[in-house]
């Protein structure tokens, strides 16, 4: 009996996630920079994936790419 899989998470949303919350914390420029780039490009991979529903992570990436647009307000 073949059962469905569950949807993965994006790989680069998580990366853009764990960025963004380095980006906070140790190292603030760096970290903002590659969180926003890896959120942007993620976005665009769920973009293309989204229909035939293989990979979630849509909310990480919108969380931590806006999360670091606050943080380059605040530097």
């Amino acid at each position: 009996m073949n059962m469905p899989r569950p949807p993965s998470t994006n790989t680069l949303a998580i990366v853009s996630l764990v960025f963004g919350i380095l980006a906070w914390t140790v190292v603030p420029l760096v970290g903002a920079i590659v969180a926003i780039i890896t959120g942007h490009m993620a976005r665009g991979e769920l973009r293309v994936s989204m229909p035939a529903g293989h990979e979630t992570g849509d909310g990480l990436a919108v969380a931590a790419w806006s999360s670091d647009g606050c943080s380059w307000c605040c530097w």
